[in-house]
């Protein structure tokens, strides 16, 4: 997914002592373009040949940029607060004239803040979610120049795209089995909301642990209705009872109801994924399986539930193949 990543630290060294900084607009969709443009501390000069850019480039597309801060003013340990996930980053610093980029310093001043990076997504990350990087473990002055590239810290790296990856495919097992419970007190969705569910607009909603799509919930529960409480990973898996006297199941999406996802198949099909044809009934164990399986488990689950939406997903006109489903599995 990530093939080059740089680490910004944001609000601190000696200009943030004395002025606001332009990296305060970093989080804010721009007004005119509905794009995010990055200031990059200081002063807007990355090294785009660290992040594989020839030297004759003005310019690098695809780059992770993960923004991190420190946990409390006197504390050299960072956590990530926000990222981009696929950026433009400039050899120099951009004008930021025309893009409603101007703002008050500390001493009353207007200042317009320059841009080097600039990003159509970015992810924010609660304090509650945050993964702390523990300075010491790697170099006590690795913030020093308020940025860090990839390939330095290959440790950092892998706990970096690992954690990432998780925030965008929307992995977060705590908040799913509370989902899942839920779950058990609901009823199915009506007739007409299952037939209207693949045309609906894709929703979005802010969640503590950053944005996500909005999903009907009774559309996951008709899908295990329609199962009849049985896993479609395997039938003669047995669960408990719960207190209804229905067979314990879980409810998942085959293409995965990330944002990217979601935003993807729409534009390809007009299409909402958060539909019953893409929801299998699934026991805890599949359930897992598929999330946290290793590469043989996660593809043998994966073949059966693909084997039995496919058709279904292609009826309703998600053109999908399997291939493309196993890939997003990394499988």
């Amino acid at each position: 997914m990530f093939e080059k990543y740089m680490l910004v630290d944001l609000f601190s060294g000696s200009y943030n002592e004395e002025n606001i900084g332009h990296e305060i607009l970093n989080d804010q969709k721009n007004p005119i373009t509905g794009k995010y443009y990055g200031y990059l501390p200081p002063h807007d000069n990355p090294n785009i040949l660290k992040l594989g850019a020839k030297s004759t480039d003005d310019f690098i597309d695809d780059i992770l940029v993960v923004f991190v801060r420190k946990i409390y003013d006197i504390s050299i340990d960072r956590r990530i607060i926000g990222f981009y996930p696929s950026t433009r980053i400039y050899k120099k610093a951009q004008s930021g004239e025309e893009l409603s980029r101007d703002f008050k310093d500390k001493d009353g001043s207007i200042r317009t803040a320059s841009y080097s990076m600039e990003s159509t997504e970015y992810y924010p990350v609660s304090s509650e979610f945050s993964l702390v990087i523990e300075t010491q473990k790697y170099n006590s002055y690795m913030f020093r120049k308020q940025r860090v590239y990839g390939g330095k810290y290959p440790e950092l790296d892998s706990i970096i795209y690992n954690y990432v990856k998780r925030l965008i495919n929307g992995e977060d097992l705590e908040d799913d089995i509370i989902s899942q419970q839920e779950l058990q007190e609901i009823s199915g969705a009506s007739e007409q909301a299952i037939q209207n569910a693949p045309k609906r607009k894709i929703l979005f909603e802010n969640r503590t642990s950053g944005k996500k799509v909005l999903r009907n919930p009774q559309l996951t529960k008709s899908a295990i209705i329609a199962a009849d409480y049985k896993c479609e990973g395997n039938a003669s898996h047995k669960t408990f009872v719960n207190k209804h006297g229905k067979s314990y199941m879980e409810g998942h999406h085959l293409i995965p109801c990330t944002l990217k996802n979601a935003k993807d198949i729409w534009e390809q099909f007009g299409r909402n994924i958060d539909c019953k044809e893409n929801i299998v009934s699934l026991c805890p164990i599949c359930h897992r399986a598929v999330h946290v399986g290793n590469q043989d488990e996660k593809r043998r689950v994966l073949s059966i539930l693909i084997s039995k939406r496919l058709p279904d997903l292609q009826e309703i006109g998600i053109n999908v193949t399997a291939e493309y489903i196993f890939h997003l599995y990394g499988v």
